[in-house]
């Protein structure tokens, strides 16, 4: 049998993993400053800096950000992140009234 490197995720350095992560973009007009091109350039910059890697994007294009019923992107990023344990299970089905600000303070 060939000898082979077997290298475990828990004996990685710290400085050396790499995070798998999701990003979110949207934007709700043409006229908007800030296009979803821009926003996932802006988004790539930040996960090379901090060891991510972005590995699904998430986007609402044309939908107006006052209510998470119109964020279809939103609510599915949601979703994928109780369902992997990121979030309170639950909190991407069961609770539409919190904005996306307070969400980000839930797993702090």
């Amino acid at each position: 049998m060939a000898r082979s490197l077997v290298v475990h995720r828990d004996r990685v350095p710290e400085s050396q993993k790499i995070y798998r992560a999701a990003q979110y973009v949207r934007m709700s007009t043409d006229y908007q400053q800030y296009s979803i091109e821009n926003q996932a350039v802006a988004i790539a910059a930040y996960a090379e800096l901090h060891r991510l890697r972005i590995v699904r994007t998430y986007r609402d294009e044309g939908e107006s950000g006052l209510k998470i019923e119109n964020r279809t992107g939103l609510s599915a990023l949601l979703v994928a992140a109780s369902d992997a344990g990121v979030l309170p299970k639950g909190s991407g089905k069961s609770n539409p009234s919190l904005s996306p600000p307070e969400l980000a303070h839930l797993n702090r």
